[in-house]
């Protein structure tokens, strides 16, 4: 499984039955990312919603 069917699989969960550990999961998949993307670990992060199609994109923010 690569990080965009993992991410998606998240946001298609119930809230009700997260866990206590969803900032560490989070953490981890963010992380996932990084690598998957080979982004340098100090890079910021630009997240912007896209509320038509449901979903979360993640860019680096050029302008920092």
């Amino acid at each position: 499984m690569n990080f965009f069917d993992s991410l998606n699989e998240f946001l298609e969960e119930d809230p009700d039955e997260k866990s206590v550990n969803d900032l560490w999961e989070d953490m981890e998949t963010l992380n996932t990312l990084y690598e998957e993307m080979m982004w340098p670990v100090d890079a910021p992060l630009k997240m912007r919603a896209d509320f038509e199609n449901n979903r979360i994109i993640i860019e680096l923010d050029e302008d920092s």
